[in-house]
Formats: C-alpha cells, structure tokens, sequence
C-alpha cells in the first residue's frame, strides 16, 4: 500500500470532517465532541508537516500546500520575536486548534470558557451536554456578568442553575442554538 496515498486520505478525511463539524453544529448545536475535534485537529496537522516530506520537490503544488504546514509556523515565530504586528495578526489563524478551556464538567455537562478575541467582553460561557459519549449539543453563549467558579451545575426545563463558590443561585435561560 503506497504511504503517500493513504496519507492524503487521511489528511483530506480530517479536513472535510474538521469543516463538515464546524459547519453542522454552527447551524445545528450538535457536533462531535471536542476531545475528538482537538485529536483531529493534530493528526491533520501532524499529516500535512509528514506529507511535505513526501513531496518535497520545488514548485510542485503538492509541496507548496503541504509547506504551508512547516513555514506558516515558523514565519510567525519569526513575526512575534520581531515584535511585528504581522505577527499578531497571523497568530489568529492558530486559534482554531486551540481547544477551549474547561470551567465546569460533570458527566454529561461540560461549560466552556469562550475566547472570542482580545477586545470582546469578558465572561462567555458555551454550554454543551454530551449526547451518546460522542456527540454534543451545543446552547447559544450564556454571559454573565462576572467571572465566577462553578460549583454545582444543573439544567432543568431548559433553565441552566449554577451554584458558585458563594452558594449563590443564578439561573439563566437556555436556548437552542437553532430556534
């Protein structure tokens, strides 16, 4: 079995499983869930730096996609050791492999710290329930007001109940993302 052939299915099958997630559970609120998304995310990356030395023969098509896995990183090293604002501005398209960090997770309630960009308010949550231990289904963006530490979390009739660290209640509404 050729190794150059099966690697550009693997690469080719992440990326559109990667988008084909992305685009669904935008317009739906379900979606794989995220620890796989972030695994996909690095063996498609992973294949790409691989394939470029496979295919590394100047100004062949196939080496110059796949270099994009090589420079792109190192051409933005060299941008944020230069203090450049080119820098700054590239290092925004590292952030869909980023994962989002984990506030809350119980076992089938998993709260998201958001990071919407450096000038967004702060505090956004995304609520997910995991459906099936591979799926999720997503809600619109909770905001509240402050930061708080999530001690107890539950979802009743659509009304998300928190408890944080102060023994406060806060119940907010949750919506579906596609209503």
């Amino acid at each position: 079995m050729d190794v150059r052939r099966t690697g550009i299915k693997l690469h080719f099958s992440l990326l559109l499983m990667i988008i084909s997630n992305s685009v669904i559970s935008y317009y739906t609120g379900y979606g794989i869930n995220n620890t796989i998304i972030f695994i996909s995310k690095i063996l498609f990356y992973t294949s790409g730096i691989v394939l470029f030395f496979y295919y590394f023969k100047p100004f062949k098509k196939k080496a110059v996609y796949f270099g994009f896995y090589i420079f792109f990183p190192i051409i933005l090293f060299i941008c944020w050791i230069f203090d450049n604002i080119l820098g700054v501005l590239l290092l925004g398209f590292l952030f869909f492999m980023l994962p989002e960090s984990v506030v809350y997770n119980d076992n089938n309630l998993t709260i998201y710290k958001s990071y919407k960009g450096l000038m967004h308010s702060c505090c956004t949550y995304k609520v997910t329930e995991t459906k099936f231990l591979m799926f999720k289904k997503s809600y619109e963006p909770v905001i509240i007001g402050d930061e708080i530490e999530f001690k107890n979390v539950e979802i009743n009739n659509n009304v998300l109940v928190i408890k944080d660290e102060y023994n406060q209640l806060h119940k907010i509404n949750l919506k579906n993302i596609f209503q």
